[in-house]
């Protein structure tokens, strides 16, 4: 009997630990995906940039050197671009708006609605023919995309060690108010 015990305690620790080491991780995983975006658009940039490539082409492009829900994301866009039944603006915000649906229902990116609205943002220039507006509203992107990556990264100094610890203590609350 006291081994089921001894057994029971380990097993509340352990997985509360674990759920508060998730806790943790789910704000590291959301600066990571900041990270693919933002890398994503700095070569979108470039392709605009020095490549004055077609944005089909470019986007390709991008789709060869993404991995994740970024490529996923790319491909998207690439295949409504192949339609050519809707504007290039349409195409980005209903891209972006899979983006965050895949989100909700699969947990495939821990991106907000924050970091959504400031994708968007390209949409109002992605149809205009001015490559340099294109790299402006980029390079703001990119610019809000690294303050909100320094931000998480604040957070996820400071709340690390908390979540860590709440995880274990929770434990040792269950574990006290069963035995």
């Amino acid at each position: 009997m006291i081994f089921i015990k001894i057994t029971g305690v380990i097993f509340i620790i352990v997985s509360s630990s674990f759920y508060g080491f998730y806790r943790a991780q789910k704000i590291k995983f959301h600066i990571n995906d900041l990270y693919q975006i933002s890398n994503a658009l700095e070569i979108l940039e470039s392709e605009i940039k020095f490549g004055v490539t077609p944005l089909d082409e470019a986007v390709k492009n991008i789709c060869e050197r993404s991995k994740f829900f970024v490529k996923e994301f790319f491909l998207d866009i690439n295949r409504l671009l192949k339609d050519k039944k809707k504007s290039a603006s349409k195409i980005w915000l209903e891209s972006t708006d899979n983006i965050y649906k895949n989100h909700k229902k699969y947990n495939k990116n821990f991106l907000d609605k924050e970091d959504i609205l400031l994708i968007n943002l390209f949409s109002n220039v992605i149809s205009n023919p001015d490559p340099e507006l294109q790299r402006k509203y980029i390079s703001k992107i990119n610019i809000g995309l690294q303050k909100k990556i320094l931000i998480l990264e604040k957070k996820h100094q400071n709340e690390k060690k908390l979540s860590y610890n709440l995880g274990f203590l929770f434990g040792l609350l269950i574990i006290t108010i069963f035995i």
